[in-house]
C-alpha cells in the first residue's frame, strides 16, 4: 500500500450540498485506485 495525498477534490454530488473533504491523504495500492478509496471513505460519494 502506498499514500497519496490528494487536494482539490472535485466530488460529483447530482446538486446536493454534503459535508465532503477538499482534501485526504488516503493509502491504497495505486493512483487509479484513489477514487475508489475516497468512495468508500465517506460512504459512496
Amino acid at each position: 500500500m502506498k499514500a497519496f495525498h490528494v487536494r482539490g477534490i472535485v466530488w460529483e454530488t447530482d446538486g446536493k450540498r454534503p459535508a465532503l473533504p477538499m482534501e485526504a491523504t488516503v493509502e491504497c495500492a495505486s493512483e487509479e485506485d484513489i477514487a475508489d478509496r475516497l468512495a468508500m471513505l465517506t460512504d459512496g460519494w
